[in-house]
């Protein structure tokens, strides 16, 4: 057997890939040069940077002097493009291209060269993929995504990067102190993992100042670290018994021969084995593939393996005790498997509804439902439940979704032309991947991909966070407290199971009592407080309290901070903030803590990652444990000043604590959120979204400083210039300025500077917030109205009525549903109606100029408001007459004759046509046309009806039923027969004309039957017709 020179608790920790190899200028030795030049060393790069820029006066002289005046004599770019030509000639040597073959955890450098990049790319059989990191802000989801990614952080930089002057080469110790805040969570990524791995130094000169400052650092750890390595043939005595106080060992080799010994230590299978290779995947989604499909890409294996579970007969499970499942804990489809979960009524509707609808009777290819509730009401077991009866019942592909990897579109894309069948995605917790689902529907749709995606949200974060998915929505679901059959299912589930705690040898009616819903309490708080006989919030502060040791107390509170937010906490960052491994973790704290942590391996990020039972208990725990304004200061800064944000979960918690208007919930002393943000910065640096919370807080707190918030926007924007919220955060700041000013000069400065705003961000189609900028517009106009009225300025006065009336059109064409704008409606109307000088103002203008189709139809709004038609009719005919084709007065006639006489359907033809081009973005006025089209039995009104269901409007918009047929006024009463019946729709064949019409079931129609006779109202929405069944 070979005894290796490499120390057998190194050989174990490389074979497990748990090693970081930490590289130094003495690693690119015996790399290769065309001219077999060796790389050079710190003074020889300085002789060859003096006389490319200097002349042969400053030979050996310091590096640092050298480049400087090299620098100052031309520039950055040229100096350091003059470095990166050096060092591109370099390329790997044999013992390089061996490093590829062994995994490590990750890898660490201070060199600049590509010697590691050209080793990754030239060998074939590598055991990872190389993601490079040189500097902060590089989201890590993203480079780490690749299967089998290795992280590799270039501390000084690299070669390839050599144009940006915050971000220079590091030429010497003194640049990296200067330049550290561009790569600190680099290296702090380097400390946090040095707490679970044993580092590998590779080529250091331990007497050069920047690796002692970085195993200075290191020390502070003390005995929490684990042993590290360092290689270097030269190794004195003295240095060895040195540094292996500081727990490194040396290692008397150099880099080639440490190379060739771990060949000889580690065999080619045990290398396999520390990685996965599949060199054959076989996995049962095979089963949905078509014949003679090509094989599935690397990245769809890894997809398949990793980022879902794929619903299947044979999915096999870890066990879960029903007593830990009954108390919320839920992760795994074991008590799916093994029927824990009690069946919800709502189970059967969305099956019904979303599983069991024929292709042809679909609207759209690509649908989105979604689930939403309480925390603690029970989503995703619902949506657990409903995943596997679809798949396993039904045969339907369904894929739950279980990584925090962004959706990727082409994996979907990929799969489908594999099985060519509809896909189901589940995906619990919708709102943080909007911009995902987004991206996937329009793409699927452009590609006719058939997939529906089933979403699950608490309602508050949706009606905070899920606007923009209004438009994909088909339908939403409530989950509502449990009903009596519900309770008593659970019941004989809970006693099945021994898990009646408290409820055992009660009566079923004392039992059923417990269960009962009370105002606001959800099924996780019903089952705790029946089961243990005491309120939940008790319950869990006895947990808390029974967790044996303080230090334990501390990492559960900890890890309730992250996952009140929704996100997990990494090993990393639980090691930054309590300054333990995983492994102590593992033998001191796993015990005490099994009840109430989870945590498993995310190979994304390569770490292990922690969460509790349930987001609503880890919110309990922090209200509760953290109760005085200090504690929670306390926490809140050591959390904040260690935060990671290139890890998605770190980003999405430095976010939440720095919201503004969270901070001033929270904290009443204004000076405490002001040096929070203080930390904020010292952490991340001048980041635009940071400074754009601090100067809302500035804005909105009764003591904040107006010029400071001024001064962050200002310098957010410069950061930021095309951040379209930053921008908006201006207008409205500017707009707030103008209203408490009292000189008119300066008034009318800032409401122009803030309209400017909202103008650019309009017209760039791109911003998310569009309708923002429209409602910020409308209060100018407004304001400006004011100011004019009390001048008496009639001219003026008509300018800003069309302004307002022309803007509040256009907003209202693309956000018919937007209650901004009704607002801001309202409060014009009540300036008209509160101000004789307006309306006086107004009539002059219009009796002045007719041809204004604004003005016409703002003095009509006034008659109608005042229940005067007539008047307002003549108003408009008046104006029309001079516009004849005028869209907006054609179509505002229309309207108002619709009020006056609904069914002089000729004459409302003739103006409805008028006020539009087919298929633009007048999506009413086609709507209503389309209308009366039908009611005139012309068939064209089809192809309306199937543009309008594909406008991108929101969904309850487009579902909005309206425009019930009358006849001599009153509601038409029809008669047919239902032909297909589901939980939330049905068709009607109507009698006589055998036309197929759609209906919405509600609750008040559960009683309804197939064949059932059935007489109706008929109106429309953006799909066409609809029945409304009189019940």
């Amino acid at each position: 057997m070979y005894e290796s020179k490499i120390p057998k608790a190194l050989l174990d920790k490389i074979k497990e890939g748990k090693v970081i190899l930490f590289l130094g200028a003495g690693a690119a030795f015996d790399s290769k040069h065309p001219n077999g030049d060796k790389p050079p060393s710190g003074n020889q790069l300085a002789n060859l940077i003096s006389e490319k820029f200097l002349g042969p006066n400053y030979l050996d002289r310091d590096l640092q002097y050298v480049s400087e005046l090299a620098i100052s004599e031309t520039d950055l770019f040229t100096v350091q493009k003059f470095v990166s030509d050096i060092f591109r000639q370099f390329k790997p040597g044999d013992h390089h291209l061996r490093i590829p073959l062994y995994k490590w955890h990750s890898i660490y450098t201070t060199n600049y060269d590509l010697l590691i990049e050209d080793s990754y790319d030239k060998v074939r059989n590598r055991q990872q993929v190389l993601a490079t990191f040189i500097k902060n802000g590089e989201r890590i989801q993203d480079k780490m995504s690749i299967p089998n990614s290795v992280m590799y952080n270039k501390l000084h930089g690299s070669i390839t990067d050599i144009t940006d002057e915050k971000l220079p080469l590091i030429l010497t110790p003194d640049q990296y102190v200067d330049h550290l805040d561009e790569r600190d969570r680099l290296f702090g990524r380097l400390k946090e993992s040095s707490f679970e791995y044993s580092i590998l130094y590779v080529g250091f000169s331990f007497a050069d100042l920047d690796i002692r400052s970085t195993l200075k650092e290191l020390n502070k750890k003390g005995d929490a670290r684990p042993r590290s390595y360092m290689i270097g043939p030269n190794i004195t005595e003295e240095e060895s018994r040195f540094w292996d106080s500081k727990k490194i060992s040396s290692i008397k080799l150099s880099f080639k021969s440490f190379i060739d010994e771990l060949d000889k230590s580690i065999t080619e299978n045990e290398r396999i084995l520390s990685s996965i290779v599949r060199e054959d995947f076989s996995h049962p989604i095979m089963a949905k593939f078509q014949a003679n499909v090509s094989e599935p890409t690397e990245g769809l294996i890894e997809f398949i393996n990793r980022d879902v579970t794929y619903l299947h007969t044979n999915l096999a499970e870890k066990d879960t005790e029903p007593k830990v499942f009954y108390k919320g804990y839920f992760e795994g489809w074991d008590p799916i498997l093994k029927n824990y979960d009690v069946n919800r009524k709502v189970t059967d509707s969305i099956l019904s509804d979303v599983f069991l609808v024929e292709e042809d009777e679909r609207g759209v290819k690509q649908e989105l439902f979604l689930i939403k509730g309480n925390a603690g009401s029970g989503k995703t077991v619902l949506m657990h439940r409903l995943a596997w009866d679809a798949a396993i019942t039904f045969e339907k592909l369904c894929l739950y979704y279980k990584s925090d990897v962004p959706l990727e579109y082409n994996r979907f894309a990929e799969l489908y032309q594999l099985v060519k069948e509809r896909i189901y995605l589940f995906i619990d917790g919708v709102v943080d991947k909007v911009d995902d689902i987004e991206y996937l529907l329009n793409k699927a749709k452009k590609d006719n991909i058939q997939i529906t995606i089933i979403c699950s949200e608490r309602t508050n974060v949706w009606n905070v966070g899920g606007d923009r998915l209004n438009t994909f929505l088909i339908q939403d679901y409530t989950l509502q407290y449990l009903n009596d059959k519900e309770i008593d299912d659970l019941i004989v589930l809970l006693k099945k199971h021994k898990s009646l705690g408290y409820l055992t040898g009660k009566s079923i009616e004392e039992q059923r009592y417990a269960l009962s819903e009370r105002s606001g309490r959800e099924l996780l708080v019903a089952l705790y407080e029946a089961t243990a006989g005491k309120p939940f919030a008790d319950i869990v502060m006895n947990e808390f309290k029974s967790i044996p040791s303080e230090e334990a107390q501390s990492l559960y509170l900890s890890i309730c901070i992250f996952h009140r937010i929704g996100a997990y906490a990494r090993a990393g960052i639980i090691s930054r903030l309590h300054e333990i491994n995983f492994s102590y973790f593992q033998d001191k704290l796993f015990k005490p803590l099994e009840s109430v942590v989870y945590h498993h391996r995310n190979y994304v990020i390569n770490d292990y990652v922690f969460t509790t039972r349930h987001q609503h208990i880890a919110e309990l725990v922090f209200e509760q444990v953290l109760i005085d304004q200090e504690s929670r200061y306390e926490k809140y800064i050591s959390i904040i000043s260690k935060l990671d944000i290139d890890y998605d979960s770190d980003k999405q918690v430095f976010i939440a604590l720095t919201n503004a208007k969270k901070l001033m919930e929270v904290f009443r002393d204004p000076n405490k959120i002001r040096e929070l943000y203080n930390i904020a910065y010292e952490n991340i640096g001048e980041q635009a979204a940071l400074m754009q919370q601090e100067s809302i807080f500035e804005m909105n707190h009764n003591d904040g400083d107006l010029e400071k918030a001024n001064m962050l926007l200002n310098r957010a924007h410069e950061i930021e210039p095309k951040n379209s919220s930053i921008a908006h955060s201006k207008a409205e700041f500017l707009l707030r300025k103008a209203t408490n000013n009292s000189q008119n000069l300066v008034i009318k400065s800032l409401l122009k500077s803030s309209k400017d705003i909202c103008q650019d961000i309009i017209s760039n189609k791109k911003n998310r917030n569009i309708v923002h900028a429209y409602h910020t517009l409308l209060k100018i106009y407004i304001l400006e109205l004011e100011k004019f009225l009390e001048e008496n300025n009639s001219s003026l006065i008509e300018k800003k009525i069309q302004d307002f009336e022309k803007t509040l059109a256009k907003a209202m064409q693309n956000y018919p549903n937007e209650s901004f704008l009704f607002d801001a409606e309202a409060s014009f109307n009540n300036l008209l109606d509160n101000s004789p000088k307006a309306l006086a103002s107004l009539k002059s203008a219009f009796e002045v100029n007719k041809r204004s189709p604004y003005l016409a139809i703002r003095l009509s709004n006034y008659y109608i408001d005042n229940d005067n038609i007539e008047n307002a009719l003549i108003i408009l005919k008046e104006s029309i007459d001079i516009n004849v084709n005028s869209k907006d007065l054609n179509f505002k006639y229309a309207i108002l004759l619709m009020k006056k006489n609904s069914e002089n359907y000729i004459d409302l033809k003739h103006y409805l046509r008028k006020s539009f081009v087919k298929n633009d973005k007048r999506y009413d006025a086609q709507f209503w046309y389309a209308r009366t089209l039908y009611l005139l039995e012309e068939d064209e009104y089809l192809d309306y009806f199937e543009y309008l269901k594909d406008a991108p409007l929101d969904s309850r918009f487009k579902k909005k039923q309206q425009g019930i047929v009358t006849i001599n006024n009153i509601p038409k009463i029809y008669e047919g027969t239902i032909i297909k019946l589901e939980n939330y729709f049905g068709f009607i064949k109507q009698d006589i004309n055998g036309e197929r019409i759609y209906f919405y079931r509600n609750s008040e129609l559960s009683d309804l039957r197939f064949n059932s006779r059935v007489k109706f109202n008929k109106l429309f929405n953006y799909s066409g017709p609809i029945a409304s069944i009189i019940v």
